[in-house]
């Protein structure tokens, strides 16, 4: 989903899209989503942790990914 609310359908993996995005600000939150990081809000540790959205979506983190993810967000926030 773009932050407008649309839809996209793509044949590509979404693998594919985090190669092509990750210097963006793009990351890996779950095997099924890439989320902008100008767009989280917050990591809540409920439901084994989850990302909220600005616009209050909250968006799952594996348990596989949740270390990393949480790097990620430690470096990009400049701290």
């Amino acid at each position: 989903f773009l932050a407008s609310g649309q839809k996209i359908l793509t044949s590509l993996h979404l693998k594919a899209y985090e190669k092509m995005l990750s210097k963006w600000g793009f990351i890996r939150s779950h095997h099924s989503h890439l989320v902008n990081y100008n767009h989280i809000t917050r990591f809540s540790k409920s439901d084994g942790g989850v990302l909220v959205l600005s616009d209050g979506t909250a968006i799952p983190v594996s348990s596989r990914k949740k270390e990393q993810l949480l790097k990620t967000l430690q470096e990009l926030s400049g701290g």
